[in-house]
Order: C-alpha cells, then sequence, then structure tokens
C-alpha cells in the first residue's frame, strides 16, 4: 500500500510581454481558453479589453506560446481552461501533452520563458517559481469567487483552504473555492510505501525516510519560499503530519 502525502503548492502562471501593459492585466478563464484557441488574436479584442477597464491595449497580435515537452504544468493549465470553456475541453483536453490549436511550442518553462520574452505581443504559461525568480510579467486570473488574483506564494497556500480533502489526501486546489486564493494552483506529493520495511528498506533507511518528510512537514515548510514555493496552508499541513506518523517498518512506527 503507498500514501501520498501532500508536500509544497507551486502555481502555474499566464506571462505576458505586452507594450506599455507591465503588470495588471486581468484574464478569465474563458477569455484564457479562446486565446489558446485561436479564436481572439489581437491584444485590443473586446473580451480582453472588457476585463480591463482603463488600460491602454495596443492592437499587436498575440503569439500563443506553450509546453512541446510532456509536462505536469501542461496538465494543469489545461485543467484550468477545461473548467471554464467547453470548446477547450472536448477539442482539446486536458493532459500532459495536448494537440495545441495554435501557437509555437518551446521546451521546459525556460523556454517557454525565453520565447515570450523574446517576442512582443506573446503569452504562455510558466510555472510560478519560475515567473518569480525571473520577475516575470504575469496576469491576474480570475477566481472561482469572481476575484481576480495574482499569483503569489500566499495566494497559492490560500487555494489549500477550503478544498475537499480526501481520506487519501489526494487533494485538487486548482480552481479553490477560497475567494483569496489565486485559480490556477497545484500540489506537489512525495509518495511512499505505508510499510517502508516490506517496500524493500531495513530500519535505518525507513527511519531517515520518515526524517526526511518531517523536515518536508516542519522546517522545510519554511524553506519553500526561498525556493518560489508555497507552503501548505495548517489543516492540511496537519493531515500530512498525520499521514507521515502513520508510516511503519514491518507493523511498528517508524521514528525518524
Amino acid at each position: 500500500d503507498a500514501v501520498q502525502i501532500p508536500m509544497a503548492f507551486g502555481a502555474i502562471t499566464v506571462a505576458y510581454n505586452l507594450d506599455g501593459v507591465d503588470k495588471g492585466l486581468k484574464l478569465d478563464g474563458a477569455t484564457a481558453a479562446d486565446i489558446f484557441l485561436g479564436k481572439i488574436t489581437k491584444w485590443d479584442d473586446a473580451a480582453i479589453a472588457k476585463l480591463n477597464p482603463g488600460v491602454k491595449l495596443p492592437g499587436d497580435s498575440i503569439t500563443v506560446v506553450h509546453r512541446s515537452d510532456e509536462s505536469g504544468t501542461t496538465k494543469g493549465f489545461t485543467g484550468f481552461l477545461s473548467d471554464y470553456s467547453k470548446e477547450w475541453e472536448s477539442s482539446v483536453g486536458s493532459d500532459k501533452t495536448v494537440k495545441w490549436p495554435v501557437g509555437t511550442g518551446a521546451k521546459g518553462n525556460d523556454g517557454v520563458a525565453a520565447a515570450v520574452k523574446q517576442q512582443a505581443g506573446a503569452v504562455g504559461y510558466v510555472e510560478e517559481a519560475y515567473a518569480l525568480q525571473n520577475n516575470f510579467t504575469t496576469a491576474a486570473v480570475k477566481n472561482k469567487s469572481g476575484k481576480f488574483v495574482e499569483p503569489t506564494l500566499d495566494t497559492t497556500t490560500s487555494a489549500g483552504d477550503g478544498v475537499k480533502v480526501p481520506k487519501d489526501l489526494g487533494i485538487d486546489i486548482i480552481n479553490s473555492p477560497n475567494p483569496a486564493s489565486y485559480p490556477i494552483s497545484s500540489q506537489t506529493f512525495v509518495i511512499v510505501y505505508k510499510d517502508l520495511c516490506k517496500g524493500g528498506l531495513d530500519e535505518g533507511k525507513a527511519g531517515a525516510v520518515k526524517g526526511f518528510l518531517d523536515y518536508g512537514l516542519g522546517e522545510g515548510q519554511n524553506v519553500l519560499g526561498q525556493l518560489q514555493y508555497a507552503k501548505l496552508p495548517a489543516e492540511l499541513l496537519t493531515k500530512a503530519q498525520a499521514a507521515s506518523d502513520s508510516l511503519t517498518c514491518n507493523g511498528s512506527p517508524v521514528s525518524g
């Protein structure tokens, strides 16, 4: 039997390169889907303008940049688009790799980021940690509560508050109901055997794994911010620690 233990949160940003709009661009799921479907081709399109009253949007053409490699970031982003666009859900879907209707492919977060940075009018999706480390221009995205929220570590942590936490801790924080949450947020798990020794480890190595998990759920939560990842909210952290404490070695509790 395996146990999945939530360890950290991250998010997926919509990064863009638009002359004269260096911050504050607002997008919602339906509009983002239409951009990546190729239905919206200009930055001053009425759908974007409606979300950004008072912002002078240039008439530049939109260049879509997406991942060319298999990626969990792609799965999270396309899952978000599917929630707000029936057309996206039926014609493209959500997976680690999809058949993109339009756009230019680039490998990895660094490839997408470089392509967006080099091409005026470009838009792509980039992992939050990469976007924060490189000071990218990112959009505020409308969440389930109707609020436009910037991707920050705090708003990413907030995505874990108010979501249903199943018994196996297999949470999904995309489109969290929390009004303070950034909507394209995701989670990272550590997956281990419930009985580490029956899984092939000796007692000493089982203790080392438990120590690693306890560090990640303890002091490691404060280190996450230095790496531009978001910590778990308190209630989920308590459940994750309980899952770590439930690990055994040949039926006996494991001490880290």
